[in-house]
């Protein structure tokens, strides 16, 4: 039992002390302990052993405070890597986006590849299949493969890594333990809007703040939730299911059972169907870019040109779906009371307007308290977004277990 107590504690200092250069490096070893109350026994043997598996080197001399230079001390990149895969839906296309980083985050070979994904098999297939092309690279040897983050639309249960539903026709898949077997590595699997909110956290603009909501309307919409680098709540199935709060009493009847969800009023299909409703009744639109378009070749590219254009429907329409939208937003502000909302997904991919129109709504309906010091932003990640979170949930599990 004692045996087993100082394993324990030998893990926690590792893990501590490789955050900790992870975080402020160059660091000296004087530097760790004095930072993290650590002796200076117990730090240089959690720096050794860093150091013998790879993960820890010595980059050379720091400053001198008095005495000798110390040795600093970073991450070693070629320590081993992470792989990165993202799932995602854009327009009517599956996309697989995957990527091997080294320890640093530095991107060695990245692939993006359009798939049919109608079911469970299909997939497992095609993340299986976009690694086993990742690897086949030479920049990516699989063996040193130390952790796999995957980011997939739907709902997951995070203490299985069990895709539980999906709006592709995808459900109880247990993506984690079926990844895990086939690739021998650790795989750790986020719900898409959560894996964005953490890569905004973490690479994109805003980093450095606290607490982070990522929203994210195209296909569907969800939005992510992170507090000091942390996916919140970290429960059993990911949070953040915002399209299934009601805005509407008695709306459309939802997927989920209910009526009136936020995700049954408000998507990119939801949009081009009410203007499609409006033609084939007979309304004629003022904007060229709907006129002269085959009625059934009409998407939401199209729709957001109008509008941009200043259409009187597609205006309209737009208008309608932030208001739901801004009345969800609202929400979160007065119950998190968050340093930064990050807006992305396709309707704030085209253009200003409809971030500008949610802006105003939320900024109306929001406690005024609230919105001191709140910052309002469209994603600079994109699509990349998933992908970088991915990585960083990788990368974070990776660090915690050594």
């Amino acid at each position: 039992m004692q045996t087993s107590n100082l394993q324990t504690v030998k893990r926690s200092n590792r893990a501590t002390v490789l955050n900790f250069i992870r975080q402020r490096e160059p660091v000296s070893r004087r530097g760790i302990s004095r930072e993290l109350g650590l002796s200076p026994t117990t730090a240089s043997a959690a720096v050794a052993d860093l150091i013998d598996r790879g993960l820890v080197r010595e980059s050379g001399r720091g400053v001198s405070t008095g005495g000798r230079r110390p040795i600093m001390l970073e991450i070693n990149p070629k320590g081993g890597l992470v792989i990165s895969v993202n799932v995602r839906s854009y327009l009517r296309e599956r996309i697989i986006h995957a990527a091997a980083l080294d320890l640093k985050s530095s991107v060695l070979q990245e692939i993006k590849r359009e798939r049919i994904i109608d079911s469970n098999e299909a997939m497992l297939d095609g993340i299986k299949n976009i690694i086993a092309e990742l690897v086949a690279s030479p920049q990516v040897d699989l063996r040193q493969a130390l952790a796999v983050g995957v980011s997939v639309p739907g709902l997951v249960n995070t203490q299985t890594g069990e895709l539980v539903f999906t709006n592709i026709n995808v459900k109880n898949l247990a993506l984690e333990s079926a990844l895990s077997q086939h690739l021998q590595a650790p795989v750790f699997v986020q719900n898409s809007e959560d894996a964005a909110a953490l890569g905004e956290y973490y690479f994109g603009p805003e980093q450095g703040c606290h607490n982070l909501v990522y929203f994210s309307v195209g296909e569907g919409i969800g939005a992510g939730i992170v507090i000091d680098g942390q996916i919140h709540p970290s429960g059993r199935i990911s949070a953040g299911e915002i399209g299934h709060l009601t805005v509407q009493a008695n709306g459309p009847l939802c997927r989920c059972g209910n009526r009136g969800c936020l995700s049954a009023l408000v998507s990119s299909q939801s949009i081009v169907q009410a203007v499609k409703s409006a033609l084939q009744a007979g309304y004629i639109p003022a904007a060229d870019v709907l006129a002269d378009l085959p009625f059934d070749e009409l998407n939401i590219h199209q729709v957001m040109l109008a509008a941009q254009a200043g259409e009187t429907l597609c205006r309209n329409v737009l208008q309608q779906a932030a208001e739901w939208v801004g009345i969800a937003v609202a929400a979160v502000i007065n119950l998190l009371n968050p340093e930064v909302i990050v807006f992305g997904g396709e309707l704030f991919e085209e253009g200003d307007l409809f971030f500008l129109l949610v802006e105003e709504v939320a900024q109306r309906r929001a406690l005024k308290d609230y919105l001191a010091g709140l910052h309002f932003a469209r994603s600079t990640l994109g699509h990349s977004a998933g992908l970088k979170g991915a990585s960083a949930l990788a990368m974070e599990a990776l660090f915690k277990t050594v």
